[in-house]
């Protein structure tokens, strides 16, 4: 009887590990720690171009999928907050590259929180939906 319950509550700890979701990063854990590289936008994988976040104490910055951009970040307790965010103001006429920028920036200042996983950075809405996957 022993080892039954014993393979259940290990069968259990298992499940609930396995089903369990990270849990959201403090912001201040993520400062000046590297260039984050874009790998998803609002569910859709991006492998060109390079699209690359920085973050300092108070600001961010990186390659947008046409212009460098920067901004100022306000970190308080566990959510961030991208607001103005400047660009250039280059005008790349591949197909839809102007629109993934704007749905870039767009997702940048609808991020409220982070998680953490790995080497994997995840920005989220209020609604805990992952807008933007970033990579070291």
């Amino acid at each position: 009887m022993n080892r039954r319950l014993f393979w259940s509550i290990l069968t259990m700890s298992l499940f609930l590990m396995a089903c369990s979701t990270p849990s959201t990063t403090s912001p201040a854990q993520i400062i000046g720690t590297t260039e984050w590289h874009l790998t998803q936008l609002n569910g859709t994988a991006i492998i060109t171009p390079v699209v690359t976040l920085q973050l300092t104490d108070t600001t961010i910055g990186g390659q947008g999928f046409c212009n460098s951009y920067h901004g100022p970040l306000t970190i308080d307790g566990n959510t961030i907050k991208f607001d103005n965010i400047a660009s250039t103001r280059r005008m790349c006429v591949e197909d839809g590259v102007m629109q993934q920028e704007q749905a870039y920036f767009a997702a940048l200042t609808l991020s409220t929180h982070v998680v953490r996983n790995g080497s994997q950075l995840q920005f989220l809405d209020v609604y805990n939906t992952v807008l933007l996957v970033f990579d070291k």
